[in-house]
């Protein structure tokens, strides 16, 4: 029953998830339990993975070059007290996969990226300064030593993590929050509303 339970809670809240539960399964328990019975398993989990060699050797096999995906979010959680309360969320991922061909931004939408032949993700709620303590470890827990690039939304204390977590490489600015400055640019230039024409 905890696989289950904490297979419904990593795809929904602790409260739908035992809505969902109780729906298909006719299992009834707490979204308090749930959120207990995930956090055992997410310790389970770490200790499982911590030191399995055959997590870095399969990473080690995979083909690819290894690129390296992070972002920092705030999650609503509740303290010790129970009250709602706002926490920093760190999630990277060590990912091989193999080079794909070149395309123009108007390829983009049609281009079919090859697909991961190994993904490693990891996340903790913590502070930069925690997450760049861990970054490291989870690199030599699979073998990796520098990365191919590094996609992010472009904030500086990430490039400054892959700078002193892999070295030297590729920093890819991601797509969307490029955008988000393109956009003003683009209406301070052409207007709001209005179709561009070169």
């Amino acid at each position: 029953m905890k696989r289950l339970v904490a297979r419904c809670s990593g795809f929904w809240s602790y409260r739908l998830a035992a809505e969902n539960l109780e729906e298909f399964c006719g299992i009834r328990l707490s979204h308090t339990l749930i959120g207990d019975l995930a956090d055992e398993t997410a310790s389970e989990l770490a200790t499982r993975i911590q030191d399995n060699p055959d997590i870095r050797n399969a990473f080690q096999a995979a083909k690819g070059e290894t690129e390296f995906p992070m972002d920092g979010t705030c999650v609503n959680t509740r303290n010790d007290d129970g009250k709602a309360q706002w926490r920093e969320m760190k999630v990277g991922a060590l990912v091989k996969r193999e080079c794909g061909e070149s395309a123009t931004p108007s390829e983009w939408e049609t281009r079919k990226l090859p697909e991961p032949t190994a993904v490693s993700a990891f996340a903790a709620i913590e502070s930069k300064a925690e997450f760049q303590e861990r970054c490291p470890s989870e690199r030599r827990r699979v073998g990796v030593g520098g990365v191919t690039s590094a996609l992010a939304d472009g904030a500086l204390w990430i490039w400054s993590l892959v700078g002193m977590v892999f070295g030297r490489t590729a920093e890819c600015l991601d797509i969307y929050h490029a955008v988000e400055h393109l956009s003003p640019c683009g209406k301070v230039l052409y207007g709001a509303g209005e179709k561009f024409t070169s």
